[in-house]
């Protein structure tokens, strides 16, 4: 869970206890592929639920996002302790698999935040103390300061629409067989570009031509749009076997199950690429590969059952966000560090020019460079209004959403060297910045950081350095139009969301064991903040 570091050795005992938990859970008996296999099911079930009850797409999107953290660890688990052998595939359908599966999922729920607060301390972010037998509490820079914490969920609202499913339904619904407690269904080249093209309503950022290893950005998105397909086909197809009587909703189909030859096959011919290419892809994509030192489900979401055989969570993929993922697969793969390196230097200059395209309808001027006469680097970006007589000068940061409690660590230290790079650019003398953009004394300039994503930890702000998300940055000077208001919403980090109005924080317990940790969570109270 975490590394040795200002932790008690009494709680580092418990932390043993936590961590052992899994281990009485039946599915740990199974061969690996076969407790991989209910596993998957287990988190079909968790949104099928919400798919035959009419769930707000929203929600089921929310839904989808939450399972990607609650599988992590039971995944991990199963990978790191269950015995080697394969899956029969499909395996038998058993109940006491099922019930243990579910309860495996359950007990991750409760784990995660015991992972977190555990790395947390180890960070020197957080403190633990036992009270009582086995009640422990918390407190600590990561409980006390988190604005930061809720303006990154509450600005975090995703740029896709959910897509419907009642296409892909009325393509395959008809055509669905049910035999007993299981399904299935013709696939066609037309049926699965026809659902391809209901279904691929991700915004990419990143250019087609970029290539990543040995395939371009664009070839993957070709091959995930076609995982994407044939998910939402496996649900749809489901959801009609449910509607026809199928036993058990269609549970012993849950999990997509493909040959590994016949897998690369299909999608090369749907996609038309060339197998090669295609099969580079799916090994990149399959749960471990690259060396992974803890792999993750929803980078890495096809998980060998057998030899040759790949299975999946259709509505987990589903709900996955295509780019962003690869993009955290590359940072996080020891092999792929070189061309995630080039990928963050070149995001910087797509950030900005993403920037300058949403702020075109306003009346302003933007300047990107190095300033003659200053030791500092290069600035990255200065929007103008010269009616207003004010600049905004912007220090971006472009990285993805932290997933991890490591990752919100160091990112926040990311967000730290952009507020002394601020300082460091305002400290030098204005006038040779003013002389080269024109800027009288009469124009008002304002330092931000901007980041792409997080805003980073509480604890590394300051009062003299505003940092808001690019997105919200751009959101209210196209709805103020007015730069001197904007300026002085950095200024006076107006920005923060106040709790009470905005959100609330609540005390959410969690349980492992005979262990109980004081937790909390972000509720938001109120839609529109941004």
């Amino acid at each position: 869970m975490s590394e040795p570091n200002a932790v008690s050795n009494e709680l580092r005992s418990a932390e043993q206890e936590i961590d052992a938990e899994y281990l009485s859970n039946p599915l740990m008996k199974l061969p690996r592929g076969e407790a991989m296999w209910y596993l998957l099911a287990a988190c079909e079930e968790y949104l099928m639920a919400r798919v035959l009850t009419g769930t707000d797409p929203s929600d089921w999107f929310a839904a989808s996002d939450n399972l990607n953290n609650f599988v992590r660890f039971p995944m991990r688990w199963i990978n790191w302790s269950c015995p080697n052998g394969d899956c029969s595939i499909p395996p038998l359908i058993n109940q006491d698999r099922y019930t243990a599966s579910q309860a495996l999922f359950r007990l991750s729920q409760s784990y995660e935040a015991f992972s977190l607060a555990y790395t947390y301390a180890s960070h020197s972010l957080l403190t633990l103390q036992i009270e009582g037998d086995h009640h422990i509490r918390t407190d600590g820079p990561i409980l006390r300061e988190h604005r930061a914490m809720a303006y990154d969920y509450l600005t975090n609202t995703g740029a896709n629409d959910p897509p419907s499913a009642v296409p892909i339904y009325n393509l395959i619904a008809p055509s669905v067989r049910v035999v007993g407690d299981r399904f299935d269904y013709p696939l066609t080249k037309r049926l699965v570009r026809a659902a391809a093209e209901c279904v691929d309503t991700h915004q990419y950022s990143l250019p087609g031509e970029w290539r990543i290893a040995d395939y371009t950005m664009r070839e993957y998105w070709q091959v995930m749009s076609i995982l994407h397909a044939l998910s939402g086909i496996h649900v749809a197809a489901r959801v009609a076997a449910a509607n026809k009587g199928c036993r058990n909703r269609g549970y012993a189909c849950a999990p997509v199950v493909a040959e590994e030859s016949a897998l690369v096959g299909r999608v090369a011919n749907y996609a038309s690429l060339h197998t090669e290419t295609v099969r580079k892809v799916l090994a990149d994509l399959t749960y471990g590969a690259g060396d992974m030192r803890t792999p993750d489900l929803a980078l890495q979401p096809l998980v060998e059952l057998a030899p040759g055989h790949f299975a999946w969570s259709p509505s987990m993929l589903s709900g996955l966000a295509t780019e962003r993922n690869l993009v955290t697969l590359l940072q996080r793969m020891p092999e792929s560090q070189r061309a995630y390196s080039e990928l963050s230097t070149q995001k910087e200059s797509l950030m900005r020019d993403s920037i300058c395209r949403d702020l075109a309808e306003l009346d302003i001027r933007t300047w990107h460079g190095k300033v003659p006469g200053w030791t500092a680097n290069e600035v990255d970006l200065v929007v103008i209004s010269d009616s207003e007589k004010c600049a905004l000068a912007i220090e971006l940061k472009s990285f993805l959403m932290p997933a991890e409690p490591r990752e919100v660590i160091q990112k926040s230290k990311e967000i730290a060297t952009g507020i002394q790079q601020v300082r460091d650019r305002s400290a030098e003398d204005s006038s040779h910045l003013r002389k080269l953009l024109g800027l009288t004394d009469e124009y008002r300039l304002t330092w931000v950081v901007a980041s792409e994503t997080s805003v980073g930890g509480g604890w590394v702000h300051a009062a003299d350095v505003p940092v808001v998300r690019a997105s919200h940055l751009v959101a209210r000077l196209v709805r103020d139009q007015s730069f001197g208001k904007v300026a002085k919403w950095l200024e006076d980090q107006e920005y923060w969301p106040v709790e009470g109005e905005h959100y609330s924080r609540e005390r959410s317990p969690e349980t492992v064991g005979r262990w109980t940790l004081d937790w909390y969570g972000i509720v938001p109270l109120a839609d529109g903040y941004v």
